[in-house]
């Protein structure tokens, strides 16, 4: 509760002006509140009966009870809702822990989420504020921030849900934008990738450029998921492996076969071979950096990360005419997750040719 007081005293050529206690709205407006007791003083004050001083002093008592009432208010919200996150937690992940072997740190991230989510929700409780302020504070706290904005209001949602509020009660989420990713061609990779020293981490770039597999998946491949075919790679992605080097499911905590352009076969066959030791040295270098330190040398208007190297998979595919579900499957994303970071992306000319190709073969 935002508040002040305000009033003005009596001037020559003026009426007396009356006391008056504000709280600030949403949109930084302030409105008057509607206070039995501080209209009481306002008569005594107006009627010469009290001190501009003395009820200058009784309004701001009035308001600093108003704001410690507040802070009760809201030490009991957050205690509850602590108490609602930590019940659905032990129902939901620890039980799920015995019966599906969550890996820990899976467990301690959605600890984390939720514990983030109780935050943002401040001094609202689930059990009893109305649907439209837990939105509206939700809507504040993060402002224009997709996605934890994304994840905090799946978490409200499914903690709502535990508690069996009813089902017109849930948050909805932001609307999708198009977000613009860093992405570049495979003549700029190249380029870049000439300036990265060690022949290891070369190979290491170029399979995460050619498969559009993340780091821990590129650790985690060995011989039996990679199959070799005329038109390219299949990889079965059955895991990742951890900073802490144990292996666990892959992000979305199911395998998927995705594709990899042949150029990069002799790379992933190679890295193949290599022993767990070896591998385990290599998993937690700053692989961002590497990538990031090669584009400058190269001057590449694009400042890359080593994630940007999966977007830049993705938009070579699209650009060859692959359908977004398809890249979606082979990515292991939600297809909604593609279309906010690919649709919008421009096409290169062998986009449009093969658009072009698309619609000679229905003319014929």
């Amino acid at each position: 509760m935002n508040l002040r007081t305000y009033y003005i005293m009596k001037r020559p050529g003026y009426k007396r002006k009356s006391f008056s206690i504000l709280e600030k709205q949403p949109g930084g407006t302030w409105k008057t509140m509607d206070i039995a007791e501080v209209d009481e003083i306002n008569d005594q004050y107006k009627s010469d009966l009290m001190s501009v001083h003395d009820a200058e002093v009784k309004v701001k008592l009035i308001m600093k009870g108003l704001q410690e009432k507040e802070n009760e208010e809201k030490k009991v919200g957050t205690e509850r809702n602590l108490e609602i996150m930590q019940q659905y937690f032990a129902w939901k992940y620890e039980k799920k822990h015995r019966i599906n072997r969550l890996h820990p740190t899976s467990i301690d991230g959605a600890f984390n989420e939720l514990k983030r989510a109780v935050i943002a929700l401040g001094d609202k409780d689930l059990d009893r504020a109305p649907i439209e302020e837990i939105q509206f504070q939700i809507d504040e706290y993060y402002g224009d921030r997709i996605v934890p904005h994304k994840k905090t209001v799946m978490r409200i949602n499914s903690m709502l849900r535990f508690i069996e509020r009813p089902k017109r009660d849930h948050l909805e989420g932001l609307p999708s934008t198009f977000e613009e990713v860093n992405a570049i061609t495979e003549e700029e990779f190249l380029e870049m990738l000439a300036f990265i020293p060690c022949e290891d981490s070369r190979r290491i770039v170029s399979i995460a450029f050619y498969t559009g597999l993340r780091l821990g998946e590129i650790f985690a491949v060995t011989k039996s998921t990679v199959r070799n075919s005329k038109k390219g790679l299949i990889i079965l992605v059955n895991r990742q492996m951890r900073r802490d080097f144990s292996f666990s499911l892959p992000k979305r905590r199911k395998s998927r076969q995705a594709y990899g352009f042949l150029k990069v076969k002799d790379e992933l066959a190679e890295w193949i071979e290599k022993d767990l030791t070896f591998k385990k040295s290599m998993r937690n270098k700053r692989w961002s950096k590497i990538v990031a330190d090669a584009c400058q040398k190269a001057d590449l208007s694009a400042k890359l990360c080593f994630h940007d190297l999966r977007h830049s998979y993705a938009v070579s595919l699209l650009n060859m005419g692959v359908s977004m579900s398809k890249v979606a499957m082979s990515l292991g994303n939600d297809e909604g997750v593609c279309k906010r970071h690919y649709v919008g992306y421009s096409l290169n000319d062998e986009g449009i040719m093969s658009i072009g190709d698309v619609v000679d073969s229905k003319d014929e």
